[in-house]
């Protein structure tokens, strides 16, 4: 298998926000295969095609030449590092200490407000951002 499809398809996978367990159980779907070393080139480039016709379904820009692998959204704006799953788990965890329990909807509404995207789409400095946030908020609810 060629990396730069193996590289293709783990971007798509991070642009439209799929897991690797999600991801799994699609690579059965599709091709009956749930492991990426048990897959021809043919099985791969079928699951390529699929994420591909989904991110532009949802308006993601695709870039194919060489060199142009950066996440865009459909107005323009473009995602360079999205936060880590360190920094989400962080976030998480904070807002189960803050509140005793975390609504991923009430936190698209936060981020919506202070950063004009949703919760998954912050970067790894917006997500520094928050987390400091949080923690004065958690500094101020302990005094």
């Amino acid at each position: 298998m060629k990396a730069a499809l193996r590289k293709r398809l783990f971007y798509l996978c991070r642009l439209l926000g799929i897991d690797e367990d999600t991801r799994h159980a699609m690579q059965y779907e599709i091709t009956g295969k749930e492991s990426l070393t048990r897959m021809t080139e043919s099985d791969i480039n079928t699951v390529v095609n699929h994420l591909e016709t989904i991110a532009k379904q949802n308006g993601y820009l695709l870039h194919t030449r060489k060199g142009h692998w950066k996440n865009k959204l459909p107005k323009g704006k473009n995602i360079y590092n999205l936060m880590t799953n360190e920094q989400r788990r962080k976030i998480i965890a904070l807002s189960m200490q803050l509140y005793d329990s975390f609504s991923e909807e009430q936190m698209n509404i936060y981020c919506l407000n202070h950063f004009n995207k949703p919760f998954r789409r912050l970067s790894s400095s917006e997500a520094i951002k928050l987390i400091e946030a949080q923690k004065s908020m958690l500094k101020r609810r302990m005094s």
